[in-house]
């Protein structure tokens, strides 16, 4: 159903789904670098980490080599070295995802639907991308990595409860 307001950003049901699973998706991979960000905070004021100068941005790639350091030399957190880099691992792999998505090259005029995104980077692949160099994202495949993305939240935050429960008695 076609809407009359030029100002509804959707054209269809579909459309607006295809869209919001977008936007979660987006949302949710920011929520997943603020938890990262938030355990190195834990580790910076248990003095595990090399200390982080405030108000200066901490790059994704920073980001995880801080926290693999810091879990796989730090007694105190060898339990925990496993799961973490599992997660890391995962947070490695859905950011090309995530960077393909957002800062890629939607390639408009390949589509054979409009529900889905196919998206390339120049920069890797060059200006003609054959099908094959094209990441072919649709609503499913959105919302799997949605929940993909939300169970490493949620696994963070584990994490970051046990380092501050430790942390708390100290």
């Amino acid at each position: 159903m076609a809407h009359s307001n030029p100002f509804f950003p959707f054209h269809s049901e579909s459309d607006r789904d295809y869209n919001a699973w977008l936007g979660l998706y987006v949302r949710n991979s920011s929520s997943l670098e603020c938890c990262l960000y938030d355990i190195i905070i834990i580790l910076d004021r248990q003095n595990i980490t090399p200390k982080i100068e405030p108000n200066k941005p901490i790059s994704f790639t920073k980001k995880l080599k801080l926290i693999r350091v810091a879990f796989s030399t730090t007694r105190s957190l060898s339990h925990e070295k496993e799961e973490m880099i599992a997660i890391l691992e995962f947070a490695k792999k859905e950011s090309f995802f995530r960077h393909d998505l957002v800062h890629g090259i939607n390639a408009q005029f390949l589509k054979v639907d409009p529900l889905h995104t196919l998206m390339w980077r120049p920069e890797l692949i060059g200006i003609n991308p054959a099908a094959s160099d094209l990441l072919h994202v649709t609503q499913p495949d959105l919302e799997e990595h949605y929940h993909e993305v939300s169970m490493a939240i949620h696994a963070l935050l584990g994490v970051c409860h046990r380092l501050m429960d430790k942390y708390d008695k100290k």
